[in-house]
């Protein structure tokens, strides 16, 4: 972090958590980033670099996984995803790239140590907001327009 910028952009992202990692100046390894930091800092952290993980204001987007119907190997894509959604096999990752598995009890399968580095450790979640997937379906072409125009318009 240089001069207080909130740095955006992954790669811009990666290399201001590396850099804070490094930096025992000024900023004592303080960064802003955004969804990198969920891989990024926990795995510096647990090296016990310099750095902590701020929670506020963040924001969670709900995902799914689908099997078509009429798909080839419906057996084997459920039996697969039945495998993914076990909560032991996500608090495995999570201990492993530093984001929550889907399942929330995966939480108790990960190290207490790890837990709270999560973004969907109880106290962080608390700190969070969902994003209304509703919401960006009705107006995100709208929205995505206006977005670039007004960055057209900075250039």
């Amino acid at each position: 972090m240089k001069g207080g910028q909130i740095l955006s952009g992954s790669h811009r992202v990666r290399t201001a958590v590396f850099e804070a990692a490094l930096d025992l100046g000024q900023h004592r390894g303080r960064v802003s980033s955004r969804v990198d930091q969920e891989f990024l800092k926990p795995c510096l952290i647990r090296k016990e670099a310099p750095l902590e993980m701020e929670w506020n204001g963040g924001i969670l987007k709900q995902g799914s996984w689908i099997v078509p119907k009429g798909a080839k190997d419906q057996y084997w894509a459920m039996k697969t995803l039945a495998a993914m959604t076990d909560p032991k096999r996500q608090a495995a990752n999570a201990e492993i790239l530093g984001y929550s598995g889907m399942h929330l009890d995966s939480n108790q399968y990960v190290a207490e140590k790890i837990r709270p580095l999560l973004p969907l450790y109880p106290d962080n979640l608390k700190k969070q907001l969902w994003l209304d997937q509703k919401w960006w379906t009705i107006n995100g072409a709208e929205i995505g327009e206006r977005w670039n125009k007004w960055m057209l318009s900075k250039a």
